[in-house]
């Protein structure tokens, strides 16, 4: 199962729109955006995802702390299917996640759910004609969302 879904996620990066490589990733290293934990991330580029993507995006951002998701939910799911991510024993959050995020990660989450909120009020779903990884992604049918 984890291997079935880590090959669809790999084809699905592999795709290449308007002659870019819109993603990266490998067997080790799928994510979303590679770089949103050492980077300031912009509207202009958030804009370009989904709705449905973006909460996926600022967990990414947790889950590289080892953020501990709720069990059997669609993020727990989703984090738990790729190689680098590992649940922190504890699942306290708010004591062994919350603080290892700096200052440009919370940044991030809060540009992440400012967006989604403007794109709620203005009830938009897709945005671009550009795509990008994982934006149509639909779990496999066994998968449980909550």
């Amino acid at each position: 199962m984890k291997n079935t879904v880590r090959m669809i996620a790999l084809l699905m990066c592999l795709t290449i729109m308007s002659g870019l490589l819109v993603c990266t990733a490998s067997a080790d290293a799928m994510y979303l955006i590679p770089d949103s934990g050492t980077r300031k991330l912009t509207a202009e580029e958030i804009w370009k995802w989904d709705r449905e993507s973006i909460p996926y995006l600022w967990n990414e951002i947790l889950a590289r702390h080892g953020y501990v998701f709720k069990a059997g939910g669609q993020y727990d799911l989703w984090f738990r299917s790729l190689p680098w991510y590992t649940p922190n024993e504890n699942p306290d959050n708010e004591k062994y996640c919350n603080p290892q995020l700096t200052k440009l990660e919370w940044d991030n989450i809060k540009l992440l759910k400012q967006v989604a909120k403007e794109m709620d009020e203005k009830k938009e779903t897709r945005h671009t004609k550009e795509r990008n990884c994982y934006r149509d992604f639909t779990p496999p049918g066994d998968w449980t969302l909550t």
